[in-house]
């Protein structure tokens, strides 16, 4: 594949997580709900660069879905994956529930798994951002599942 059509999925991956990150930055504005709730301390540096790590990841991985030919009918799965992501954010600093919240970023979790498993057949590196991102989003589920089970 040529670097253009690299650079253009990468250009559409980048887009796509551009709005996401607004729509999940949407979520979280103004939201003090967070701050009264019992939580696993995490470093807010740590925690910045996971979701910074895991956007880039994501912008790669639908780049890759858009130019690799035998990916693009699976295109469902990265688009499932940053909607789960999306409605996750919406569900824990707009509705404030902590339940509607494991349940989404569990989907965004499987949804993931289904990533790993499609990139680990049909890429030849890009099954390892796919592998990192799941990581980061099985933390996430058990730091939110953690913070139900505090709270509850």
């Amino acid at each position: 594949m040529n670097k253009y059509m690299h650079a253009i999925g990468l250009c559409i991956g980048l887009t796509a997580v551009i709005i996401l990150s607004a729509i999940n930055g949407w979520s979280i504005a103004e939201s003090e709900w967070t701050g009264g709730i019992a939580k696993p301390i995490i470093s807010r540096g740590v925690f910045s660069a996971g979701w910074l790590v895991s956007y880039v990841l994501t912008a790669v991985t639908v780049g890759e879905f858009i130019v690799e030919k035998r990916m693009r009918k699976a295109f469902l799965a990265p688009i499932l994956f940053m909607i789960f992501t999306a409605l996750s954010f919406f569900a824990t600093f707009r509705l404030k529930s902590s339940v509607l919240s494991v349940v989404f970023v569990s989907l965004a979790t499987v949804t993931q798994g289904i990533i790993l498993i499609i990139t680990t057949k049909r890429t030849r590196f890009g099954w390892t951002g796919a592998l990192v991102n799941l990581l980061w989003y099985c933390f996430m589920l058990g730091i939110n599942i953690i913070s139900l089970a505090i709270n509850l």
